[in-house]
């Protein structure tokens, strides 16, 4: 039996997918996350986060950036890979997934950027 040396185009470009869709369910569950932490009634985390609204905002809107810039990247290379091997017929869906997990993960950076500026310390 021979081992095999490398993978082959089509082999990375299913790399590619898994990649950006794990990219992606993270970027959405690191999110609900700290929403969740951020509603909590008694959360000590909540009245750090009023303490440093400034840097989270920052923060959610560099890891939205860069979460999206990374699965757009994988998807471009993605389907560059697939076209070449001449399946050119899913580069039109494919781009409507690579889409719409852009959108996702911006939508999720989105509520994360307005719950933060409207959080209220806790009323006791």
């Amino acid at each position: 039996m021979v081992a095999q040396v490398g993978k082959t185009e089509l082999e990375y470009a299913k790399e590619f997918w898994t990649l950006a869709n794990i990219i992606t369910a993270f970027a959405v569950f690191q999110m609900i996350a700290y929403l969740f932490s951020a509603g909590a009634n008694d959360s000590k985390i909540r009245s750090g986060i009023i303490q440093i609204r400034r840097a989270i905002l920052v923060g959610i809107v560099v890891a939205t950036l860069l979460y999206s810039i990374g699965v757009w990247l994988l998807g471009n290379w993605q389907i560059e890979l697939l076209e070449r091997n001449g399946l050119q017929s899913l580069s039109y869906s494919l781009r409507w997934v690579q889409s719409g997990r852009v959108v996702v993960i911006g939508l999720s950076g989105v509520v994360g950027f307005c719950v933060t500026l409207i959080l209220r310390p806790n009323k006791r």
